[in-house]
């Protein structure tokens, strides 16, 4: 009798493989912010539901950071917002590719869109596997890992060393770009990414780092849009100039042809 076997999906299996790797770089980030936490006076269950709920890694630092400066939380939640303006260009930019899904899917998974689960959701549109199965596998991993290394962090804070802790916080940055690099294939793509991070950069330099992440995700798009558009119209012209010379050529053949009979 032959061994069961389970049928998983491409898109499945697609996306427990992005989820780990998303994981690998959330976790010791989680870590970080369980510790940070901790540092700002935050109990470690207090922390572990700052994750469940937030879930926005560079916002739950400046959560945790103005919350210990004595801010209202008022106030620190709508830096927080502020600082999560732009995923709604990541919903924006998915919503034609989910129109079909029930909404309270939609409403799940909108949650659980971070930069690199849309980073890995927009690679997965152009390489053809992406859906419920792929996006649900990938977030469903890598909150788990956020919750989880938040909760280590939390409640393992005096088990690290102070070299480790600032180690921690580079896991994120590092992961994002192993995510954007292979996802970069056409020059339009090249041109939105190195436009957006030129602004991000210069917002960051005059210290509006908040509005500045907003502003690099309009503009580097809207550059990238823009050559791909104008590529797009550059190439039908040649097209169609290609095809005019062609029935030129074959009408003057045929002009010849005819001539000799």
């Amino acid at each position: 009798m032959p061994a069961f076997r389970p049928r998983v999906s491409v898109a499945a299996r697609e996306g427990l493989r992005t989820g780990f790797s998303i994981a690998l770089g959330y976790f010791p980030v989680a870590v970080a912010f369980g510790l940070a936490a901790r540092q700002a006076g935050l109990s470690a269950a207090e922390a572990a539901l700052c994750s469940l709920v937030v879930y926005a890694g560079a916002s739950q630092f400046v959560l945790a950071g103005l919350l210990a400066q004595g801010a209202t939380f008022v106030a620190a939640a709508a830096t927080a917002l502020l600082l999560n303006v732009r995923h709604v260009l990541f919903g924006a930019s998915l919503a034609p590719h989910a129109r079909r899904w029930p909404r309270w899917q939609q409403a799940v998974l909108a949650f659980g869109l971070t930069d690199e689960a849309f980073a890995a959701a927009s690679s997965a549109v152009h390489r053809g596997f992406f859906g419920r199965r792929f996006l649900g596998w990938t977030q469903a991993v890598s909150y788990a890992s956020w919750v989880l290394g938040t909760l280590v962090g939390a409640y393992f804070q005096q088990s690290l060393p102070a070299a480790a802790r600032d180690a921690l916080s580079f896991a994120l940055t590092a992961l994002f770009v192993a995510l954007l690099i292979p996802a970069l294939k056409r020059r339009s793509d090249w041109v939105a990414a190195g436009v957006g991070a030129a602004v991000a950069a210069g917002a960051s330099y005059l210290g509006s780092l908040s509005l500045g992440l907003f502003a690099a995700g309009v503009v580097g798009a809207s550059a990238g849009w823009w050559l791909g558009r104008t590529a797009g119209k550059d190439g039908e012209a040649g097209e169609n100039a290609g095809r005019r010379d062609a029935r030129i050529t074959g009408c003057s053949h045929e002009r010849e042809v005819a001539a000799k009979s």
